[in-house]
C-alpha cells in the first residue's frame, strides 16, 4: 500500500509545473509591490491565482457543493494556523510546514499538477522573502485546498485524503481557539517537532487515505487525532 514509483512523481513535466509556480509567485510579489497601500495579505492571493492562470488550471471543478464548502473551511482554518505558526517562531517554519502539506497533497491526489504549482508559488515567494507578510497564509492555504478539488477524482478517497493533508495547519488553527490549549506550552521543541510531525501526518493522510483503495473513515479519524496530538505537544 505504501509502495510507489518515484519515477512517476519526479518527472520533467512535474518539474516544469513547479518552476512555473515559483516564477508566478515571484512575479506576483513584484506586481503587488507596484500598488500603493497594498494590504499585506494580497500577495498570498495574487501569487496562486497567477500560478493557476499561467498553468491553465484556473477552472471550476465538478460542481459539488460539499467539496466547495470543505475546501473553503479547511483552507481558511489552515490559513489561520499558518498565521499562528508565523507569529510563534522563525519565519521559515510556516512555508516549510505548508510545503510538507503540499507534498502530502501531491502524493494523495493522482492528478497532482495543481498542488505542484501551488508549492512552486510558495517557494517563489520564499525566494523573494515574502512568506513572512502578515496574512499571506490565507490565500496560499486556500489555493492548496483548491488544488485538491482540481485534481481529485470523483470516486475514491483522493479528495478526503488530499484535504486531510492540511490537518497539521488545521490543527494549529483549531488549537488557538480552544481555551484549554491556547496558552498551554507543549513539551517538544518549537519548530523541528512541528515540521517533522506535520510532514509525517501529511504523508500518512496521503498514503493511508488518499491513494488507499481500502481507506475508511476510521483511518481519517486516526490521522486527524494524530495531527491534533502532534500540535497539542508543540511548544510554541
Amino acid at each position: 500500500m505504501l509502495a510507489f514509483d518515484l519515477g512517476e512523481y519526479f518527472t520533467e513535466s512535474n518539474l516544469r509545473w513547479f518552476v512555473i509556480g515559483a516564477g508566478s509567485g515571484a512575479l506576483a510579489a513584484g506586481l503587488v509591490d507596484l500598488l500603493r497601500r497594498r494590504p499585506g495579505w494580497l500577495v498570498g492571493v495574487v501569487a496562486p491565482v497567477v500560478a493557476f492562470f499561467a498553468s491553465g488550471w484556473l477552472d471550476w471543478p465538478d460542481p459539488q457543493l460539499s467539496w466547495v464548502v470543505a475546501v473553503v473551511v479547511a483552507g481558511l482554518v489552515a490559513g489561520h494556523g499558518f498565521e499562528q505558526v508565523r507569529n510563534a517562531g522563525p519565519g521559515f517554519v510556516p512555508p516549510l510546514l505548508l510545503l510538507g502539506c503540499a507534498a502530502g497533497v501531491w502524493l494523495a491526489v493522482p492528478e497532482n499538477n495543481p498542488a505542484l504549482v501551488v508549492a512552486g508559488a510558495v517557494v517563489g515567494l520564499a525566494v523573494v522573502r515574502r512568506t513572512g507578510d502578515p496574512g499571506i497564509g490565507w490565500g496560499l492555504c486556500l489555493a492548496l485546498a483548491w488544488s485538491v478539488a482540481l485534481g481529485a477524482r470523483v470516486t475514491g478517497w483522493s479528495f478526503v485524503g488530499g484535504l486531510l493533508c492540511l490537518a497539521p495547519l488545521v490543527a494549529v488553527g483549531v488549537r488557538s481557539w480552544l481555551p484549554g490549549l491556547r496558552h498551554r506550552r507543549g513539551v517538544l521543541p518549537t519548530w523541528p517537532w512541528l515540521v517533522i510531525s506535520g510532514g509525517a501526518v501529511s504523508f500518512a493522510a496521503a498514503r493511508w487515505v488518499g491513494v488507499a483503495p481500502d481507506a475508511t473513515w476510521s483511518r481519517v479519524a486516526l490521522v486527524s487525532v494524530g495531527a491534533g496530538a502532534a500540535v497539542a505537544v508543540w511548544r510554541h
